[in-house]
Protein backbone atom coordinates (compact mmCIF):
# COMPACT_ATOMS: atom_id res chain seq x y z
CA UNK A 1 0.00 0.00 0.00
CA UNK A 2 1.47 3.04 -1.10
CA UNK A 3 -0.76 5.42 1.23
CA UNK A 4 0.00 6.13 5.12
CA UNK A 5 -1.47 2.73 6.94
CA UNK A 6 -5.30 3.83 7.92
CA UNK A 7 -6.58 2.76 11.18
CA UNK A 8 -9.49 0.68 12.10
CA UNK A 9 -12.18 2.26 14.58
CA UNK A 10 -14.84 -0.18 16.14
CA UNK A 11 -17.62 1.36 18.36
CA UNK A 12 -19.71 -1.49 19.94
CA UNK A 13 -23.06 0.34 21.46
CA UNK A 14 -26.07 -0.91 22.91
CA UNK A 15 -27.11 -2.45 19.67
CA UNK A 16 -24.79 -3.04 17.38
CA UNK A 17 -20.62 -2.26 16.36
CA UNK A 18 -19.68 0.15 13.95
CA UNK A 19 -16.73 -0.16 12.58
CA UNK A 20 -15.19 2.91 10.30
CA UNK A 21 -11.40 3.00 8.74
CA UNK A 22 -9.98 5.91 9.15
CA UNK A 23 -6.84 7.45 7.08
CA UNK A 24 -4.56 8.96 9.48
CA UNK A 25 -5.32 12.42 8.62
CA UNK A 26 -9.25 11.85 9.94
CA UNK A 27 -10.50 11.03 6.53
CA UNK A 28 -13.09 7.93 6.44
CA UNK A 29 -12.51 5.51 3.78
CA UNK A 30 -15.23 2.85 4.68
CA UNK A 31 -18.05 2.42 7.26
CA UNK A 32 -20.28 -0.26 7.98
CA UNK A 33 -22.93 -0.90 10.84
CA UNK A 34 -23.80 -4.98 12.08
CA UNK A 35 -26.62 -5.38 14.89
CA UNK A 36 -26.24 -7.73 17.57
CA UNK A 37 -29.38 -9.36 19.06
CA UNK A 38 -30.54 -8.28 22.35
CA UNK A 39 -33.07 -10.89 24.54
CA UNK A 40 -35.43 -9.84 26.89
CA UNK A 41 -35.67 -13.23 29.49
CA UNK A 42 -37.95 -11.24 31.86
CA UNK A 43 -40.09 -7.95 32.39
CA UNK A 44 -37.21 -5.45 32.78
CA UNK A 45 -34.56 -7.92 31.95
CA UNK A 46 -32.26 -7.32 29.03
CA UNK A 47 -29.06 -9.91 27.66
CA UNK A 48 -26.26 -10.05 25.09
CA UNK A 49 -24.42 -13.23 23.90
CA UNK A 50 -21.17 -11.81 23.76
CA UNK A 51 -20.82 -14.20 20.78
CA UNK A 52 -22.85 -11.73 18.86
CA UNK A 53 -20.90 -9.01 19.96
CA UNK A 54 -17.61 -11.66 18.26
CA UNK A 55 -19.79 -11.98 15.17
CA UNK A 56 -20.00 -8.20 14.52
CA UNK A 57 -16.98 -7.34 15.13
CA UNK A 58 -15.74 -10.18 12.27
CA UNK A 59 -18.63 -8.96 9.62
CA UNK A 60 -17.73 -5.42 10.01
CA UNK A 61 -13.78 -5.57 10.19
CA UNK A 62 -13.98 -7.61 6.53
CA UNK A 63 -16.90 -5.16 4.92
CA UNK A 64 -14.27 -2.08 5.83
CA UNK A 65 -11.75 -3.89 4.64
CA UNK A 66 -13.25 -5.35 1.37
CA UNK A 67 -15.01 -1.99 0.61
CA UNK A 68 -11.78 -0.04 1.11
CA UNK A 69 -10.03 -2.52 -0.62
CA UNK A 70 -7.12 -2.77 1.70
CA UNK A 71 -5.49 -5.87 3.23
CA UNK A 72 -5.45 -6.45 7.15
CA UNK A 73 -2.21 -6.62 7.30
CA UNK A 74 -1.99 -3.02 6.07
CA UNK A 75 -3.67 -1.67 9.13
CA UNK A 76 -1.45 0.80 11.35
CA UNK A 77 -3.41 0.17 14.37
CA UNK A 78 -7.74 -1.46 15.52
CA UNK A 79 -9.19 0.77 18.15
CA UNK A 80 -12.23 0.34 20.48
CA UNK A 81 -15.07 1.87 22.80
CA UNK A 82 -18.13 0.51 24.19
CA UNK A 83 -20.49 0.81 26.24
CA UNK A 84 -19.35 -2.36 28.60
CA UNK A 85 -20.53 -1.28 31.79
CA UNK A 86 -20.22 -4.75 33.03
CA UNK A 87 -18.72 -7.84 33.58
CA UNK A 88 -18.66 -11.14 31.29
CA UNK A 89 -18.72 -14.45 33.83
CA UNK A 90 -16.67 -17.32 32.91
CA UNK A 91 -14.92 -20.13 34.11
CA UNK A 92 -11.40 -21.18 34.59
CA UNK A 93 -11.38 -22.32 30.85
CA UNK A 94 -12.94 -19.03 29.85
CA UNK A 95 -16.32 -20.63 28.65
CA UNK A 96 -19.38 -18.25 28.85
CA UNK A 97 -21.26 -18.90 32.17
CA UNK A 98 -24.14 -16.85 30.89
CA UNK A 99 -25.19 -13.74 28.90
CA UNK A 100 -24.02 -10.25 29.84
CA UNK A 101 -26.64 -7.86 31.03
CA UNK A 102 -27.43 -5.29 28.75
CA UNK A 103 -26.50 -1.92 30.18
CA UNK A 104 -29.13 0.03 32.24
CA UNK A 105 -30.17 0.65 35.65
CA UNK A 106 -33.47 -1.41 35.81
CA UNK A 107 -31.78 -4.53 34.68
CA UNK A 108 -28.75 -4.44 36.76
CA UNK A 109 -30.83 -3.35 39.82
CA UNK A 110 -32.72 -6.45 39.22
CA UNK A 111 -29.74 -8.86 39.08
CA UNK A 112 -28.03 -7.14 42.35
CA UNK A 113 -31.26 -8.18 44.05
CA UNK A 114 -31.51 -11.78 42.72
Amino acid sequence: MASPSPVLAHDFGTTGNKATLFTPEGTVLASHYQSYPTEYPRPGWAEQDPEGWKKAFVGSTAAVLEQAGIDKSDLAAVSFSGHMLGCIPVDREGKLLRRRASCGPTTEARIRRS
